[in-house]
């Protein structure tokens, strides 16, 4: 066999296996999930269209200054935690507010509402997601 099939062999896997990887990450089949943000409610940090990268978390670990996404009746809400407390039951609570919004969420986030923590944001990448959400 040449160098050049070789070398032409390794980069198409190489291809396959990113393309496979991003595929997985996309789909939601990864440790780490991508969200469409679609609220302001953490501008300037995190932009509508932007994808925040989840990850799952352990929530005894989480703290002031985490951003998490959490649910919320039929949807889910990406913002800050401000303070840890804990709810009427003694159970650990954490109370949220969007960086763009004056006054901190009305109710504390139980931990069991936790979907995870953000690791990172990616800009714009889902407005694709938003658009064909709209359509």
């Amino acid at each position: 066999m040449t160098k050049k099939k070789t070398g032409s062999r390794i980069a198409a896997g190489i291809l396959t296996a990113v393309f496979l990887l991003l595929f997985l990450f996309f789909a939601g089949f990864l440790p780490a999930k991508p969200v469409a943000v679609a609220t302001g409610s953490m501008e300037p940090a995190i932009q509508v269209g932007d994808a925040a990268v989840i990850v799952t978390v352990n929530t005894d670990e989480l703290k002031a200054g985490d951003v998490i996404q959490y649910r919320k009746e039929n949807y889910t809400v990406i913002h800050r935690i401000i303070e840890v407390t804990e709810d009427e039951n003694g159970e650990r609570a954490f109370i949220t507010q969007g960086d763009n919004n004056p006054t901190p969420d009305a109710d504390p986030v139980p931990a069991g509402a936790v979907v995870g923590k953000m690791a990172f944001c990616i800009p714009k990448i889902g407005s694709l997601s938003l658009w064909l959400r709209r359509s």
